[in-house]
């Protein structure tokens, strides 16, 4: 019986699902990333070989036997790895039967979609079709909240809560929160100093630790989570997809550079990597109120945060208000201090974004402000 069933499979038609997408790993060329749209794991890290033979040879219908024989011959793979390789691909859900109606419905309305230039549209469409919105104030649709996020847990932990640059050159303790909320006056936008712009390394402790910090953490509400932030900004869930980046031109006592502050471990960590290419004023210079900045703030979102928790069409909104909270912080507590403060409404993201290093399906520039003035001070 286990012979016929096998046999049968070795006799089906395979396609690769109309769901499935493929990312670049820019930091590991060796490997991609494979999604899977509206499945229960979201992602898996594949060696570029094999994906490269799984799109060559299952874009149109094939016999399993057949594609187990090109795996083994594209990738060198003996014949059960092959077989076994084929099977997992199977069971996840990457290959499916050319007659799967989900797989048929989908690739019909990414078709259409991508006839009027609504790729990316129909994606997020598919991901996020049928999820069950629910009222969190209802005790029972908490309930079923708590269960799909111990679902979600159980496929793939829940374990980014802060980025860590792990080969900084140049490392910055700075101000705790405590610290540098103690610095401050007790009514928030009582100026302690003329506002005079000139910015020096403690002040702009103050200003970070004051506007981006962690004050705590809480124990997640479902296993296999590390525990949750709670910093000086609200974020719903507790998600804080968003990262905190100084461009250092003109500071007293920090070298010049690109620095990402952490609120867990309260440094400033010279970003590696980012002295090629064009200088970041070049960058940020469509703007008239960038012009003599001591340093800029670039506010970046780490979007699978607010992801992993909220799969519905109103999360890509939340990453934006996350990002809100953080730069009214630091107009509230730049003009406490005297800092001059102007968000810039039109700079290079995406050149921003190629000197920053960053992939942008896992963390994206949403906003830059220029803070202080490049002033010599004496």
């Amino acid at each position: 019986m286990i012979l016929a069933r096998h046999t049968a499979m070795q006799d089906m038609e395979v396609i690769i699902s109309s769901r499935v997408r493929v990312l670049v790993n820019g930091r590991e060329p060796s490997t991609v990333e494979i999604s899977l749209l509206g499945g229960r794991r979201r992602r898996w890290l594949m060696a570029r070989a094999v994906a490269l033979a799984l799109i060559e040879s299952a874009r149109a219908p094939i016999r399993v036997s057949m594609l187990t024989q090109e795996f083994g011959r594209q990738c060198e793979l003996d014949a059960e790895t092959s077989s076994q390789l084929v099977e997992r691909l199977m069971r996840e859900g990457m290959l499916v039967s050319p007659t799967d109606s989900e797989h048929l419905g989908v690739a019909a309305l990414v078709t259409q979609w991508q006839s009027r230039g609504w790729s990316e549209a129909a994606d997020y469409h598919v991901s996020t079709f049928n999820y069950p919105f629910l009222d969190y104030a209802s005790a029972s649709e908490s309930r079923t909240d708590a269960v799909l996020m111990k679902k979600y847990a159980d496929a793939e932990p829940d374990l980014d809560r802060h980025k860590a640059i792990l080969f900084s050159t140049s490392r910055l303790q700075c101000l705790s929160l405590s610290d540098a909320l103690g610095r401050l006056p007790i009514e928030f936008g009582q100026r302690m100093a003329p506002l005079n712009g000139f910015l020096e390394a403690q002040t702009l402790q103050v200003i970070l630790s004051a506007s981006v910090g962690v004050r705590g953490t809480r124990p997640a509400r479902y296993g296999r989570s590390a525990p949750v932030l709670l910093k000086v900004t609200p974020s719903g869930g507790g998600r804080h997809p968003t990262e905190c980046y100084v461009i250092v031109r003109s500071v007293k006592n920090i070298p010049e550079g690109l620095y990402l502050f952490s609120g867990v471990e309260n440094t400033l960590s010279l970003v590696p990597g980012t002295s090629s290419g064009p200088d970041w004023t070049e960058l940020l210079a469509r703007n008239s109120a960038s012009d003599g900045a001591a340093a800029y703030v670039i506010l970046t979102s780490r979007t699978a945060r607010n992801r992993y928790r909220y799969r519905e069409p109103r999360t890509f909104r939340t990453v934006f208000l996350d990002a809100g909270h953080i730069i009214g912080n630091l107009g509230l507590v730049c003009e406490t201090v005297g800092i001059s403060i102007a968000i810039l409404d039109d700079f290079d993201i995406d050149g921003i974004e190629r000197k920053m290093n960053l992939q942008m399906h896992e963390e994206c520039v949403i906003s830059a402000l220029a803070v202080g003035s490049s002033e010599v001070m004496a």
